[in-house]
């Protein structure tokens, strides 16, 4: 739930969508009613939140695979010595 806020926010930002605000304690006790109540009145904020997620992690994705394309390259061609 710390991670929902700050990707909830670059959802936000990218789409210039603007929600509710929303707080940890709305939220708690949305979750409170059920799971699939939760879900039915926070999917809005769910999408933008995932939307932030995968904006935030497809970068860092991209460099942890070029540095460990490198670093595997350089061992295998170590040990072919």
């Amino acid at each position: 739930m710390v991670l929902f806020f700050p990707f909830l926010t670059i959802g936000e930002a990218v789409t210039g969508n603007s929600l509710d605000e929303i707080s940890k304690t709305k939220l708690v006790e949305t979750f409170n009613l059920g799971f699939l109540p939760a879900v039915q009145e926070l999917t809005r904020y769910f999408v933008l939140a995932s939307l932030g997620w995968t904006l935030a992690l497809a970068p860092l994705f991209a460099i942890l695979y070029f540095a460990l394309k490198r670093l595997i390259s350089t061992r295998l061609s170590l040990t072919n010595i």
